[in-house]
């Protein structure tokens, strides 16, 4: 009797495996076929690094997408804004330069493979900087 248990719960463990595995690999995103379906959307990004001086602005920076193709979204990081702990007084909140001391004045598209930025250090010192735009191709 218990090898008997044992044997439907086998038959029944491979028939409910083998009822999940067609639905399971039309969720997996294949077709009919077996084959993996594709999308004809292009996205990647174009980036562009941005050094800037004490005080100095980079006014219309634009990063443009190459082959005409759509920029549809810009984004920037600072990196780094250059400070000697020893030497150097501390900002009233600590590490306040990194990220208070550049300012972001402009970040929009100005035409369809375009995006222009404009970045204001505000500090003493040295400001690194990086902006990129997502593009899609056409």
């Amino acid at each position: 009797m218990f090898k008997s248990r044992i044997s439907h719960r086998i038959v029944w463990s491979a028939l409910v495996a083998l009822a999940v595995l067609p639905a399971a690999s039309a969720f997996a995103g294949n077709s009919a076929g077996g084959v993996a379906q594709r999308h004809l959307l292009d996205m990647y990004k174009v980036e562009q690094f941005v050094g800037l001086d004490a005080g100095d602005s980079a006014d219309g920076l634009q990063v443009k997408c190459p082959n005409g193709d759509y920029a549809v979204d810009g984004m920037w990081r600072i990196d780094q804004v250059n400070f000697n702990a020893q030497i150097d007084d501390q900002g009233p909140f600590g590490d306040w330069n990194r990220y208070n001391g550049v300012d972001v004045f402009q970040s929009e598209s100005v035409a369809k493979d375009t995006w222009e930025f404009t970045l204001v250090n505000n500090t003493d010192e040295d400001a690194q900087a990086k902006v990129w735009v997502t593009c899609l191709g056409r």
